[in-house]
């Protein structure tokens, strides 16, 4: 009985413990959800792939304004995204339709299939794409990334993109004459490998920034052993402006002589023998931007001007991020003496010269979701299949979805300057400038609302400009100086001249003693006394101003400050009215600065 009865026992117990685990697997069953269906290939994709193989494509993007009209039917789109990828395909279709038909290779049609079947690269590069970027150049840099990495591109769509329209090389009158330029395709293959294979070790991960900032990453123009080398040395510093300054100054270069300059000695020009045989500014802003592009910072080198009207300093910018709060940094690698100096940067993929808040918007792009981004892209995209009268409206909603939009903003300050603004879109968007970006961006928000006024009437613009001067905080006398310069030169348009020298002369009244705004305000008076002849009122108003400034300390830059720029001019309107005695007395000043400055001891 005794066996019977743990028979029973094991028996049962066994029947528990399967019940037991039977129980177990179907709960685990039940939790584990079914993984997702991929989703349904868009016919469209598959459409315009048809359209590459018919040859196509430009009937293809009539067919994609159909899908995209209804839309934008209602006064506000709602399927974002919907809309995002009918304008990247709409794109697609107007952009390399441009191409020779008959003189697409097997490889360059198999590359375009393949990108309809990537809808996020797509997505992507269409919408970065524009008038700069020619499409015979962006499929040559697009071509051998496809053949070399295929589908593993699709996760990387802003580094792609930002390599396809930085090294599509249109051709530009003012390229530079760098090697690197020359590019055969092999150089965006390497920079693609290497900014993927150390990404992990880079300051910011490439797949972390969209293309607007990492344009200012891939314009890599150093050599492979040149990357090793600052990545090496720099990956691990916070102040990457600071490098501007690891270049020590060669005077004897700025002077003429450049002794000590890589080139002069028959070295080759890199960012080791930089540090080893210094330079000008110039190499001091080529060489921290380009460190920064190694150790993946976006940077970007400045020229800038004192009132010479040429470049006559450089420095670097570079984007950081502190806490949640991200922006470019266009102070820590510059001179503080010449902090005066306004900065023009060449963009990457235009290569035309941008002012630094243009740059600086970007920074606004850090922490936009992607697919809001892309949609802001998109709205400002498709505006010309709306009507007149509704296309203020996209441009606000593309800028409401996407602040640092720099190409929306330009667009609405457009049609202000086109007299194509209703008063109800001009006063939204002031509101919005003043709310947005007075404070952050001030430069920025000052050009575009100057931009946007200037197609009303002239009563309006004095008024709107007295208003701007309510808006700007007053620890930037700069723009409010500026802001007396406009209203000065629309009564000389008046002509009110006296009224324009009234609004001048208050202006360098209140500012002049700031050198760099004396010598702007100068330029508009200089050019309207010359014009009517009044020179001996010209030369005491030099003799005033130029008593306002301080002298500068000797300095290679000594040529360029507002102090000696000021005195020259002052020289030659005495020189003009005969009066040598002053004339002298202000040359013997210059000529004693000046010998100072070159006598510094050079940079050994």
């Amino acid at each position: 009985m005794t066996n019977q009865i743990q028979s029973i026992r094991l028996h049962f117990g066994f029947v528990v413990r399967c019940v037991a685990i039977s129980i177990v697997v179907m709960c685990c069953c039940a939790a584990t959800p079914k993984p997702p269906e991929p989703p349904a290939p868009d016919p469209l994709d598959k459409a315009a792939a048809d359209a590459v193989s018919n040859k196509g494509l430009a009937e293809y993007a009539k067919k994609i304004e159909r899908e995209i009209e209804p839309h934008l039917t209602p006064r506000v789109p709602q399927d974002l995204d919907r809309i995002t990828h009918l304008a990247a395909l709409r794109e697609f279709g107007t952009y390399f339709s441009r191409l020779p038909k008959d003189k697409l290779t097997v490889t360059q049609i198999a590359t375009l299939k393949w990108l309809t079947t990537q809808p996020k690269l797509l997505d992507t590069l269409m919408l970065a794409t524009g008038k700069f970027d020619s499409p015979d150049h962006v499929l040559a840099v697009l071509e051998p990334l496809y053949l070399d990495m295929g589908d593993q591109l699709a996760d990387w769509p802003d580094l792609m993109a930002a390599m396809c329209v930085v090294w599509d090389e249109p051709t530009r009158s003012h390229r530079d004459t760098n090697p690197l330029r020359k590019q055969d395709g092999s150089r965006p293959r390497q920079l693609m490998h290497y900014y993927v294979n150390a990404h992990a070790d880079l300051r910011f991960d490439p797949r972390n920034l969209p293309w607007q900032l990492l344009v200012y990453v891939v314009d890599n123009l150093v050599s492979q052993e040149e990357i090793a080398w600052a990545l090496d040395r720099y990956n691990k510093r916070s102040n990457i402006g600071a490098t501007y300054f690891d270049v020590p100054y060669d005077y004897n270069a700025f002077y003429g002589s450049g002794a000590n300059q890589p080139d002069a000695k028959g070295a080759a020009y890199t960012l080791q023998n930089l540090v080893l045989a210094g330079g000008v500014c110039s190499d001091q802003a080529y060489f921290a931007s380009q460190v920064g592009r190694c150790v993946g910072v976006p940077a970007a080198a400045a020229a800038g001007q004192s009132g010479v009207g040429q470049a006559a300093h450089a420095w670097v910018g570079y984007f950081q991020v502190q806490g949640d709060h991200a922006e470019w940094n266009f102070l820590e690698g510059r001179y503080p003496e010449y902090r005066f100096f306004k900065g023009r940067v060449i963009d990457p993929q235009t290569r035309e010269g941008i002012t630094e808040s243009d740059v600086s918007l970007s920074a606004e792009l850090w922490d936009t979701p992607a697919n809001k981004r892309l949609a802001s892209i998109a709205l400002a995209k498709v505006v010309d299949l709306v009507d007149s009268q509704r296309r203020a409206g996209l441009y606000m909603q593309a800028i409401n979805l996407s602040p640092g939009n720099r190409d929306a903003w330009l667009a609405l300050a457009q049609l202000g300057a086109k007299k194509k603004l209703a008063e109800a879109e001009f006063r939204e968007l002031k509101d919005v400038i003043n709310r947005f970006a007075v404070k952050q961006y001030p430069d920025f928000a000052f050009a575009v609302l100057r931009r946007a006024i200037a197609g009303r009437t002239f009563e309006q613009q004095i008024d709107e400009l007295g208003q701007m001067g309510r808006m700007f905080d007053q620890t930037r006398p700069d723009l409010l100086a500026e802001l007396d310069a406009a209203k000065g030169d629309l009564l000389r348009q008046a002509k009110r001249n006296d009224d324009a020298l009234a609004i001048y002369g208050q202006a360098l009244q209140e500012y002049g003693s700031s050198g760099a705004i004396a010598t702007d305000l100068m330029d508009h008076v200089d050019d309207m006394l010359r014009q009517s002849g009044d020179l001996n009122r010209l030369a005491d108003i030099y003799q005033f101003i130029w008593q306002r400034q301080n002298q500068p300390e000797p300095s290679a830059y000594v040529q360029v400050t507002p102090f000696f720029v000021l005195g020259e001019r002052y020289e030659q309107v005495l020189k003009e009215i005969g009066d040598e005695a002053d004339m002298q007395t202000v040359r013997a000043r210059l000529d004693s600065l000046r010998a100072s400055s070159k006598s510094m001891t050079p940079v050994k």
